[in-house]
């Protein structure tokens, strides 16, 4: 049976932290966040997930939390990545749909400025004027968002629901 390795990580992507055994990070705390910050400086997203610094129960110091806790919080792991994917694929549909709609906007600029005119030199920077006037009032109120701004906005705009 052949090797299946995993796809490298990459800047972006989201590294979870967990623990499914003992919860140690609780007790060298320090090191710990001096290890997120370093994973954080390298430009991976890193989500510390539940029980990762151990339990605080007094009942279980020595380990995370029960099986089916651990078991839980590495579903938990696994969904938090599929919705990441997900908001990805959402966000790439989003900025095509933007460059469309600008693109057709540019269009019909230039076809309204055109229209019953001749092509000549001064209808084109007429065009063009007109063109750069459409652009910086679409780009006003729909203005080019990077991934992690588009998130923002989405989940600002969802818990405003």
């Amino acid at each position: 049976m052949p090797i299946v390795r995993p796809q490298a990580v990459s800047p972006g992507d989201m590294v979870a932290v967990v623990s499914t055994s003992w919860g140690g990070a609780g007790l060298l705390a320090e090191r710990f966040q001096r290890g997120v910050l370093a994973l954080a400086s390298l430009g991976y997203k890193v989500r510390v997930m539940p029980h990762a610094l151990g339990t605080t129960d007094g009942v279980r110091g020595w380990v995370s939390g029960t099986r089916e806790e651990r078991l839980k919080v590495l579903a938990s792991a696994e969904a938090a990545w599929q919705a990441e994917i997900q908001a990805s694929s959402d966000f790439d549909a989003w900025t095509k749909d933007r460059t469309a709609r600008r693109t057709a906007l540019l269009e019909q600029v230039r076809i309204k400025t055109l229209a019953g005119a001749a092509h000549n030199a001064s209808n084109q920077a007429a065009v063009w004027e007109a063109q750069r006037e459409a652009v910086m009032q679409f780009d006003a109120s729909e203005p080019e968002l990077d991934y992690y701004r588009w998130v923002e906005r989405r989940s600002t705009m969802a818990s405003a629901r």
